[in-house]
């Protein structure tokens, strides 16, 4: 894109000085070069003639002067070498149309798939998402409507007849404005150009204005009373190059990397009195609102006293809080830009850190899992233990009865008899052995039970006097004597 110094009317044709698509082709990288060239349908190009000139990195220069020679050297069959060598020769030739030559809405809206020559068909955006709030205490403002009492001063009302000079006062005005609030709000360094020609692939021409930072963010076009769908046509053309112009610029500088998903630009289209705004990307274009901002200039609001200069003061604050809000959002693109690499790389580390403790909880898990399990097991062989116990204190109750003498001082313990052929499995014998070590426990602890229980006993009954023994013991320690007298 191209900044011309001298201003020109906007009504250029396309005439032997225009620029050809021969203009455009040169500044193109090879990829955008394959890029052209897939979409030329006559052209027909395989892949294999695609992957050669990808292979010799031939780009737009290098296209004009190939030959069908070279193309032939390079491996290109005949049939595609000699196509693209005419398509070659044939870009010099193709003029660019100029915006001043579209005048059907609906031809440049076909291309969108809409189908009508009004604007009622096209698709809106939310255009308060962008809009800025303009305090009525801005300073910028206030001299903005100071310029605007000082022409109506000198002008007198905005009629629908108005020169085209006389209405451009006012937009300028209106741009410059919102280019010093957007400036101040954003540290920006903004420009606004008059007369900026764009080439696009197709078109080229001059848009009335065009305000830029390293790119074009907005495209303002004047237009003539009741000639607004021809103004948006235009207008369309124009984002449609600046895009275009735009993308080709961040490749070479690789500013922004793979974030094409913030791809737009907005438009304008005012008479001065109406304004109308637009959005378009890649395919798609869309408008702010169906009906138009209006902004009535009209003497009677000379005096601050009357309604109509509260009215102008609020329309005029209603459209830059648009402008203002379009800078903004497109022109901060490329801090939203910086700051996606840092974003994906915190979600990547956050996304780690989950995975990170999602893999320790299911280490945890699995451990504690295989801890309830070991427990589980232990609690079922102890259950086993004891149910076996059980059958064992039956089966000693029941032997019991034929021994009540050695019963009261001494627990059964049942002994079983051993085969001469061990066949009990490992798990068996381990059994076995548990159980026995079970029960001599539990016969050990009968056992002191039993002698502390009797201890007790023995404390608690009183003493017998010795004048008071049975006679069994009397006739004992009379016989005794005499008996060991006889033995002897």
């Amino acid at each position: 894109m191209s900044e011309i110094s001298s201003p020109t009317s906007t009504s250029t044709t396309a005439t032997e000085d225009s620029p050809t698509l021969a203009h455009v082709v040169k500044r193109w990288k090879t990829k955008e070069l394959i890029d052209f060239l897939r979409k030329e349908e006559d052209l027909d190009l395989s892949e294999t003639a695609i992957k050669i000139l990808e292979k010799e990195e031939i780009n737009g220069r290098a296209l004009l002067k190939i030959t069908e020679e070279k193309l032939h050297k390079y491996g290109m069959p005949g049939g595609p070498a000699l196509n693209l060598a005419d398509f070659a020769k044939d870009l010099s030739k193709r003029k660019l149309r100029a915006y001043s030559s579209y005048k059907s809405l609906k031809e440049v809206l076909r291309k969108f798939g809409l189908d009508s020559d009004g604007t009622e068909s096209i698709p809106l955006f939310k255009i308060a998402k962008v809009t800025c709030e303009i305090q009525d205490s801005d300073k910028h403002f206030a001299h903005c409507m100071a310029e605007i009492i000082v022409r109506l001063k000198n002008y007198g009302s905005l009629a629908v007849d108005s020169l085209e000079a006389m209405r451009n006062e006012y937009v300028v005005a209106i741009l410059h404005t919102a280019l010093n609030i957007a400036r101040d709000d954003t540290q920006k360094k903004f420009s606004m150009r008059p007369q900026y020609e764009i080439v696009g692939n197709e078109s080229t021409g001059r848009v009335d204005y065009a305000i830029k930072d390293a790119e074009d963010l907005i495209c303002i076009t004047e237009d003539k009373q009741h000639q607004v769908p021809m103004g948006m046509a235009q207008n369309i053309r124009q984002l449609e190059s600046s895009y275009e112009t735009n993308k080709k610029k961040r490749k070479a500088s690789d500013t922004f990397g793979d974030y094409d998903d913030f791809d737009y630009l907005y438009g304008v289209v005012t008479t001065g009195r109406d304004w109308f705004f637009l959005l378009y990307s890649p395919g798609e274009i869309s408008q702010g609102s169906k009906l138009p901002y209006t902004i009535e200039f009209t003497e009677d609001a000379l005096n601050e006293e009357s309604e109509e200069y509260q009215l102008l003061r609020k329309s005029v604050r209603r459209v830059l809080g648009v402008v203002v809000g379009m800078l903004k959002d497109r022109a901060c693109l490329k801090d939203k830009n910086a700051e996606i690499p840092e974003l994906k790389r915190r979600i990547a580390e956050a996304l780690k850190m989950t995975e990170e403790e999602r893999t320790r909880r299911g280490v945890e898990n699995a451990k504690l899992k295989a801890r309830i399990e070991e427990l589980e097991s232990e609690f079922d062989r102890i259950t086993k233990v004891e149910q076996k116990q059980t059958l064992n204190d039956n089966s000693s109750n029941n032997n019991s009865s034929n021994f009540n003498l050695i019963a009261d001082q001494v627990p059964t313990v049942t002994h079983h008899k051993r085969p001469l052929v061990d066949t009990s499995l490992p798990e068996d014998k381990e059994m076995d052995a548990f159980l026995d070590e079970m029960h001599k426990k539990k016969v050990s602890n009968e056992i002191r039970q039993h002698n502390r229980d009797k201890k007790l006993q023995a404390q608690e009954s009183p003493s017998i006097p010795p004048e008071e023994k049975r006679p069994q013991e009397v006739l004992d320690s009379v016989t005794q004597p005499c008996n060991r007298n006889i033995c002897h």
